[in-house]
């Protein structure tokens, strides 16, 4: 069985399937489960691999749990939060699954073996925004990812923060006149000090104000568009980075903001204008290939591995 596991901010999936090529009539669907996320910024705490082990860890256990007496043979885990040193977290892994490969990337150089799998530019546009190239040398050229507060261009977080500023603003005699006012008013419950403190108390703000962003692509409102529209220029801006830093101009996206018609437009026609391959992705994290992983030139990118070629 291979274990696959994806943890974002917004919370982990995890899933579990019969091995490519397993015994004749051993096929059963894959079992999947949902868990908690992880915060970019706790891997830098002095716990930091500890806890995303921890999170590894049960998020492994709760989808054996779903396949008793399964062997699990290959665990690729996919993270957000990345520890200076991740090599605990495969170690511990170990421990539990002796007989399992196993390896630990970066959820940007994952995706980027999910979605394409070949040279070009991938990008991640969810919550936040990450992006990554594979050259034909195979190297490979990060942009952005750096979390809400340093980066994140073109994210879900950044349109709806900008668009609760420009509620507010508005609310406040200071902005435009925007139906993001009443948009911003619903979406807080209101807009007194209270219910400003109770969203930028909550410890999933970050997940909440990027929940936000699918409200603000549907409004037929100048502002709001204003808004999308300088989100998809912010990641068209990242992804010219990556193709020309990796010479490469083959480009793939992925995430629940493309789920939103007129973002995906933007970014497609963007792409286009630009003399650049649009592709659908392959697949998702969860579909990536595990062979494909545990291959050059992606196992050079390993954060951390724990495999014996052949055994």
């Amino acid at each position: 069985m291979e274990v696959t596991i994806d943890i974002g901010k917004s919370g982990s999936r995890t899933r579990l399937h019969e091995t490519p090529g397993g015994l004749p009539g051993s096929s059963s669907a894959p079992v999947e489960v949902e868990g908690p996320g992880i915060d970019p910024s706790t891997a830098g705490r002095p716990d930091g691999a500890a806890r995303v082990a921890r999170v590894v860890r049960e998020a492994v256990a709760s989808a054996a749990a779903q396949v008793p007496g399964g062997q699990i043979t290959s665990i690729v885990v996919a993270s957000t939060a990345v520890p200076a040193d991740a090599r605990p977290v495969a170690d511990g892994l170990a421990e539990r699954f002796s007989a399992a490969r196993i390896a630990m990337f970066t959820d940007h150089t994952a995706a980027h073996a999910a979605v394409l799998g070949e040279p070009g530019v991938a990008a991640t546009v969810g919550t936040g925004v990450g992006v990554t190239a594979l050259s034909r040398q195979g190297a490979i050229t990060r942009v952005d990812g750096w979390g809400p507060d340093l980066g994140d261009r073109g994210s879900a977080w950044q349109i709806g923060r900008e668009a609760l500023r420009a509620g507010f603003a508005a609310r406040d005699g200071v902005g435009e006149a925007t139906a993001l006012e009443e948009a911003a008013r619903i979406f807080c419950g209101g807009m007194e000090l209270a219910d400003a403190v109770r969203l930028l108390a909550a410890e999933d703000r970050v997940a909440r104000i990027a929940g936000f962003a699918p409200t603000v692509c549907a409004l037929d409102d100048p502002v709001a568009r204003g808004i999308v529209s300088t989100a998809a220029e912010d990641l068209l801006a990242s992804l010219a980075s990556a193709a020309i830093r990796s010479g490469t101009t083959t480009v793939a996206c992925r995430g629940r903001l493309l789920l939103n018609d007129r973002f995906r437009t933007m970014i497609e026609e963007g792409c286009r204008l630009r003399g650049w391959e649009f592709r659908r992705p392959r697949g998702d994290i969860l579909d990536v290939d595990h062979d494909l992983l545990f291959a050059e030139p992606y196992r050079r990118h390993a954060l951390a591995l724990r495999w014996r070629p052949g055994r």
